[in-house]
């Protein structure tokens, strides 16, 4: 599990068929904003990692690299 936060969010991203700038609409923040935290040149708060896991319907422990499990539980 050596992906980083931002590598995750982008996989994640991906997986699930989302441009950068539909996500960053959905988390209320510019694409350039997401793009430097995919890049790892952003500090991240949690109150994003909440919100990209909500919009992704995923495990926001996926996105901190404790979990290999994206999955949150819930029915997509």
């Amino acid at each position: 599990m050596g992906e980083s936060f931002g590598t995750r969010i982008r996989y994640a991203r991906q997986v699930y068929g989302m441009s950068q700038a539909e996500l960053a609409r959905r988390i209320g923040i510019t694409p350039g904003a997401l793009n430097q935290i995919e890049l790892e040149k952003s500090h991240v708060y949690a109150e994003r990692i909440r919100d990209v896991a909500r919009v992704l319907r995923m495990d926001a422990r996926y996105l901190l690299g404790l979990s290999t499990d994206m999955t949150d539980g819930q029915k997509q």
